[in-house]
């Protein structure tokens, strides 16, 4: 008999076709019901090597044993005129053809049934009763969802889609939806939805999972009520990418439908997006956001590449034009990686670029602010800059934040601070956010609330540098110069000897010395690169030398430096308030009332 033959006899084949057909469905079932146990990513691909390592021993053991009336037994010690092969054959062949019918009717209900009715969910779920749901606060956090590819290098995908259905429920009016920064902060967390929830102050929960395969995507949601743990709603979505729109509009609307939100006919229209875009472009734009959620200015550099490579797929891709413009804002300034006066400008074209694709996005908005206030000082248009994101967008706690510190630099500070209190709602783990307060209090001249906030900071982050570089700002007007040369050795990252060398340079001249090794080590730093003039004025300015520290305000003017942005109100320049060349600096910066 042929080698064919007998593994025909033995049932080898039908064994393998009925276990690839149980893997397949097990698969699909698993993709479905492991986010909803909260298990990590690589449950599924653990699951797949286990079923990959069971085939060739299913085989095995179909070729050495037999099915007998009496029970299993190994194939050498069954008589041929006795073997019932042919009996399990055709009982395999029924198994066979019930799996497929099953296989059938997933593939159907799955693509067919559940896609042409999004509000319905694949999984039984539990509601609270209305009256409860209707009383308490609409608010919700999108976790990150779970990266079910078995490419970790598709982070950056799972990690888009989350803050892209993130931004598409932040436009559901009355929704309050927690900021990624402050939501993502629990990636890989194990703690409770209950406990995260309470953290983030929201009633609700939406987490899930993505699994990419080519230009196919599969996203599972499921929202949660923070109170009980219950699921409200759960949807597998499983789509072209190119279609990927559509999806974060589906679930934006069936979340606003569970958690009672009601949307009239123009938001309805409005988030039923019919928008696509080129795979290639998307996946560049996904790319930029991870890069930039990272906040360095290695990482800003590295989102603007992956921008514009997403533009050269797709030229009419407005996110992107707006990732851009943020990117070349946050470069030029506070970064300062780029020089102030070249990156603002490429800011603006891309932000107008964006806009005029797509004139809802916040985003875009925001980045045309922080240029009309911190490089043009047209303070009126990026007022309304400013109010028009936050109208598009009134869960973007960056909007609300640059808006409140943009109040401040005009010496309206209770505003400034009541607007970072919103932002701080939205996003309630943000150390930026924490921070501008801090400064507010610092230009307001609250040093005892801005000492307390950045001391906090540095607690909850000791390598938080700006908090360090505060704290000197703060200790130098105190005279406290023993403290500021401590927050300035961690802020300016100084060698054990430049802080033996300052240490020395006040304890031999005092408050002179501490300023003139401070200039010093500027002029030092400049012979090897730009370094703010604005920096150069400061030091001018403690040590009374204030014809060189206009000098070096009329150059960072000529440049439009941001950080003149804060003269109005800043305690560092009170020395020389009373001249007249500071008041003509004012009324050339535009500054309302100057």
């Amino acid at each position: 008999m042929s080698l064919i033959a007998e593994l025909k006899r033995r049932n080898v084949f039908r064994v393998g076709v009925a276990y690839a057909i149980v893997a397949w469905l097990l698969l699909e079932v698993a993709s479905v019901v492991l986010p909803a146990l909260h298990l990590p990513g690589w449950a599924l691909t653990l699951l797949v090597v286990l079923i990959v390592a069971g085939f060739p021993l299913a085989l095995i053991l179909a070729w050495a044993f037999e099915m007998t009336p009496e029970g299993l037994k190994r194939e050498a010690e069954v008589d041929r005129t006795e073997s019932t092969t042919h009996v399990t054959g055709r009982k395999l062949d029924f198994a066979i053809i019930g799996l497929l019918i099953a296989a059938v009717i997933f593939l159907v209900v799955d693509n067919y049934v559940l896609e042409a009715e999004p509000e319905q969910a694949k999984v039984a779920v539990e509601q609270p009763p209305e009256s409860e749901s209707v009383v308490r606060e609409k608010s919700i956090a999108v976790l990150p969802f779970v990266n079910m590819s078995s490419d970790p290098e598709q982070e950056y995908f799972s990690d888009g889609i989350s803050e892209e259905i993130l931004n598409v429920l932040a436009q559901v009016p009355g929704l309050r939806v927690a900021s990624r920064t402050s939501a993502f902060t629990f990636k890989g967390d194990n703690r409770n939805i209950g406990e995260i929830a309470a953290i983030l102050k929201v009633n609700h929960v939406l987490e899930g999972s993505v699994r990419k395969s080519g230009n196919r995507v599969r996203i599972s949601a499921q929202l949660i009520d923070a109170s009980n743990e219950k699921h409200l709603w759960s949807e597998t979505y499983d789509r072209e990418l190119i279609d990927i729109f559509a999806i974060q509009s589906e679930i934006a609307r069936a979340v606003a439908r569970k958690i009672k939100i009601e949307l009239s006919p123009e938001k309805e229209a409005s988030l039923t997006s019919t928008r696509t875009v080129e795979p290639e472009a998307y996946e560049a734009y996904l790319r930029g956001q991870y890069e930039a959620a990272k906040f360095t200015a290695d990482s800003f550099t590295r989102a603007m590449e992956h921008y514009q490579r997403a533009l050269l797929a797709d030229p009419e891709y407005a996110p992107a034009y707006a990732g851009l413009a943020e990117a070349y804002v946050m470069l030029g300034q506070p970064m300062g990686a780029l020089p102030h006066h070249e990156a603002m400008p490429e800011a603006k074209s891309a932000a107008l670029k964006a806009l005029e694709l797509d004139a809802s996005l916040s985003d875009a908005y925001t980045a045309l602010a922080s240029v009309t206030w911190l490089y043009e000082w047209d303070w009126k248009t990026a007022d309304q800059m400013f109010r028009r994101a936050i109208e598009l967008n009134p869960n973007s706690a960056y909007a609300r934040r640059l808006y409140g510190l943009y109040l401040s630099t005009l010496g309206r500070h209770e505003e400034g601070i009541a607007e970072v209190a919103r932002a701080a709602e939205l996003d309630p783990l943000s150390l930026r956010v924490r921070s501008t307060r801090a400064e507010i209090y610092y230009v307001a001249r609250d040093y005892e609330r801005a000492l307390e906030e950045f001391r906090r900071l540095i607690e909850i982050e000791p390598a938080f540098l700006r908090a360090h570089e505060r704290l000197r700002l703060i200790y130098e007007n105190s005279g406290k110069y023993d403290q500021a040369i401590a927050a300035y050795e961690v802020a300016e990252n100084l060698t054990d000897e430049e802080v033996e060398s300052f240490r020395a340079a006040y304890a031999e001249a005092g408050r002179e010395g501490y300023f003139r090794w401070r200039l010093e080590r500027l002029e030092a730093e400049q012979s090897k690169g730009y370094v703010n003039s604005v920096s150069f004025a400061q030091v001018y300015v403690q040590m009374a030398d204030v014809d060189a520290a206009f000098a070096s305000l009329d150059e960072a003017f000529e440049l439009r430096d941001g950080s003149l942005t804060f003269l109005n109100v800043n305690p560092y320049w009170d020395p020389i308030r009373g001249d007249p060349r500071f008041d003509e600096l004012l009324r050339r910066m535009n500054f309302p009332g100057s």
